[in-house]
């Protein structure tokens, strides 16, 4: 499965920045408002060059497969499924993140540290280490990949027929 940036929310961030941009533009012919009026006319501006952007950026931004998971931008490497031990969504700063734990000594050089550093801390004295992926903007939210990586780590372990996947309890 590939997963790319929503086309349903380009087309409404840049429907949005049109709309910013005529009311900017009523805010300086009608209200004569200068400063307020350019404001609205800046934020149209980076709006529409974000929507139309992502409106024709079709490059894959996540790709599921049968050996893993991988992440185009920040991880640029495949994540197997058997390295993943929990995973789950999380809101923080204005954003879902997808969380996944791997064992600790899983391809350091792939994994870089992110911007969750107490977090990063908590898990390194546990002995796993956090992965994290955006879905802002995506086709997939992070309530929905989370649950289809889970239903594929189930399936994984039903076809090795191990434990599945336990959660860990320092988490909760």
């Amino acid at each position: 499965m590939i997963v790319h940036k929503s086309r349903k929310k380009a087309v409404c961030i840049t429907v949005a920045g049109f709309l910013a941009g005529i009311a900017g533009g009523l805010i300086l012919y009608c209200v004569r408002d200068v400063v307020l009026g350019w404001c609205f006319v800046a934020t149209a501006g980076f709006t529409l060059l974000y929507g139309i952007g992502s409106l024709y950026d079709r490059r894959p931004y996540i790709v599921l497969t049968e050996d893993g998971i991988t992440e185009i931008f920040t991880i640029r490497g495949q994540i197997e499924w058997e390295a993943i031990l929990y995973a789950d969504d999380f809101y923080f700063r204005g954003q879902y993140w997808v969380r996944l734990l791997l064992e600790s000594n899983y391809k350091p050089q792939l994994i870089r540290p992110a911007w969750f550093w107490r977090f990063d801390r908590l898990y390194e004295s546990r002995g796993v280490k956090a992965v994290y992926l955006r879905t802002m903007g995506l086709e997939i939210d992070s309530m929905q990949l989370v649950a289809l990586i889970r239903r594929i780590l189930f399936q994984q372990a039903a076809v090795q027929q191990l434990d599945p996947p336990g959660h860990i309890r320092f988490l909760h």
